[in-house]
This record gives C-alpha cells, sequence and structure tokens, in this order.
C-alpha cells in the first residue's frame, strides 16, 4: 500500500491477529450468528471473495462437515452486480468443481428491512447523544458505482436512496436532515 493509505490501514489493523479488520469483524458476526441461533446441527461459516479464508475453501469446508443445504448471505444490503453477485458467483463458481451438489439458495437484499431500518436507526442515534452538539445535516454516505451499472438496470442506486429514505423516516426528520452521497470514485467514467 502506498504510505498514505499504508498508516491509515496500520491504524485500524489488528495487530493481535495480525488481521484486516474487516476479517476481524466478519469472523465476530459469524460468531454472534452461531450463538445466537444456538443450534448444532446449522453451520455457521464464513469466507472472503477477496483474501482468506476464501468462499471456495469455506464451500469445500461445509462440504466436509456433511451440510446439503446453504444459504449464502452475502454482507451487502442493498444488491449490486459489484458485491453481491460477485460474492454469490464466487460461491456457485466453487461449486462447479465438486460433484456434490447441495441446495443453495441466496439471501435477498434487505435494503428496506424493518429490521436492518430499525438496526441503522439505533446505531444512528446512539453516535449522535454521544456528541457534544445536535448535527444540524447527516450525510449517508455509499459506496459509488459507474453510472452505467445504473444504466444497464443494476439496483444498487435506488436501493440506497430508499435505505436512506426511510431511515429519514424512522428517525422523523426532514428531508434536509439526512442527505445521501456516494464516494470513492476512481477512473474516467461517470460515477453516481
Amino acid at each position: 500500500r502506498p504510505s498514505k493509505s499504508g498508516h491509515a490501514y496500520s491504524i485500524v489493523w489488528n495487530k493481535e491477529r495480525d488481521e484486516a479488520p474487516l476479517v476481524t469483524i466478519t469472523r465476530a458476526q459469524a460468531e454472534k450468528l452461531a450463538t445466537m441461533l444456538g443450534d448444532e446441527r446449522i453451520v455457521v461459516d464464513w469466507g472472503m471473495r477477496y483474501g482468506d479464508p476464501s468462499i471456495p475453501s469455506r464451500m469445500w469446508a461445509l462440504k466436509e462437515q456433511g451440510c446439503d443445504r446453504i444459504l449464502v448471505a452475502a454482507l451487502y444490503p442493498q444488491y449490486a452486480a459489484a458485491t453481491t453477485a460477485t460474492a454469490n458467483d464466487s460461491a456457485f463458481a466453487a461449486l462447479e468443481s465438486m460433484r456434490w451438489q447441495p441446495a443453495v439458495r441466496t439471501l435477498p437484499p434487505y435494503h428496506d428491512d424493518p429490521v436492518y431500518i430499525d438496526a441503522l436507526a439505533t446505531s444512528l442515534e446512539a453516535g449522535i447523544a454521544g456528541l457534544d452538539f445536535v448535527p444540524e445535516v447527516v450525510v449517508a454516505s455509499f459506496h459509488g458505482l459507474p453510472r452505467d451499472y445504473l444504466d444497464k438496470g443494476d439496483p444498487y442506486h435506488c436501493q440506497c436512496h430508499k435505505t436512506t429514505r426511510l431511515l429519514r423516516e424512522r428517525l422523523g426528520w426532514p428531508k434536509d436532515k439526512l442527505l445521501i452521497t456516494f464516494q470513492s470514485r476512481f477512473g474516467r467514467a461517470e460515477w453516481l
């Protein structure tokens, strides 16, 4: 990594486990979900599209444990071909090389699920309560995508707007109190 981003990563890096924070957080989510489900017949596992453990390695591990029904849950509330679809593609590509074929389902987008919206509202309210001032405006920032994704029918942009609208309504805020933006543009294409 260049020195600027390398320094930022060093601040959030899990030095105890020598791993990226996304790995630490994903593992913790899987462990908490397994505990919440509390059923030894349900295996909760996780994998990464880019990194270790890989999605294919975890699909093989599930096979070795005798799993015959799998729910692939890409952890993106809003569907995008660049994120949700590629995570699902990785799982299905792993299955292509296996003679064993479990029943597989994928988690649908949950950008407008009331439980998700409530969780966002609770988190936002707690964050604001911890400030020593009341913000005039809050900005909801989503990762950007090239404009042509939207033009080709990718629902991500619309689902981000819907999440923001539902969150604003749940909080009882006026439209100008919670704004939406998209960030992380690169390349020459027009971005959201």
